[in-house]
């Protein structure tokens, strides 16, 4: 299944916290760092591919539960059923200029980038996919996590570990 997600807004908090779900299962096999393995990672029943760092193409060879995607370039066709990740979009727009550390103005920015997260915005926040808001991902964590496992159809296991994650260290899980 694809999740599409417009940067900055929660994704490896989530991919991360699926991991953690299954514990210390996590297979990256052999890499130092989850966002530099070339290869599907694993914790349990969950598979995961990073289109841009594994496959490169939509509809990865291996069977994944979670296949991510940006869609920045508009060309990936609409599709009903998928998961979507997104921020408001000052916090999530101020972030990326942030993040990114553009070497134009913070104004010029927003004046650039706000057309395309609006456009992105009707393109995929839908009522026929699972669209996660970053605020509830952060603050409703378990609630987020028990509806994503039940549209991916996985399995539940022990919340516990959430206990051991402060809200305002979430963002770092």
């Amino acid at each position: 299944m694809l999740i599409l997600t417009y940067p900055r807004s929660g994704h490896h908090l989530l991919i991360n916290l699926l991991l953690r779900h299954y514990g210390s299962e996590v297979v990256t096999e052999g890499k130092k760092t989850r966002t530099q393995c070339r290869q599907v990672l694993k914790a349990g029943p969950f598979k995961y591919c990073e289109i841009y760092s594994h496959c490169g193409v939509v509809g990865c060879n291996e069977a994944v539960s979670l296949q991510k995607h940006h869609d920045f370039d508009f060309k990936l066709p609409y599709q009903k059923g998928v998961i979507v990740q997104y921020r408001k979009k000052e916090e999530c727009l101020m972030s990326y200029y942030e993040y990114s550390q553009r070497k134009i103005t913070r104004k010029e920015f927003l004046k650039k980038m706000t057309p395309h997260y609006e456009k992105w915005i009707n393109k995929w926040v839908t009522k026929d996919n699972l669209c996660i808001d970053y605020h509830d991902l952060v603050t409703s964590t378990e609630d987020v996590l028990v509806k994503v496992l039940n549209y991916l159809d996985l399995p539940l296991r022990d919340m516990d570990f959430l206990k051991k994650i402060p809200i305002k260290n979430r963002r770092k899980a």
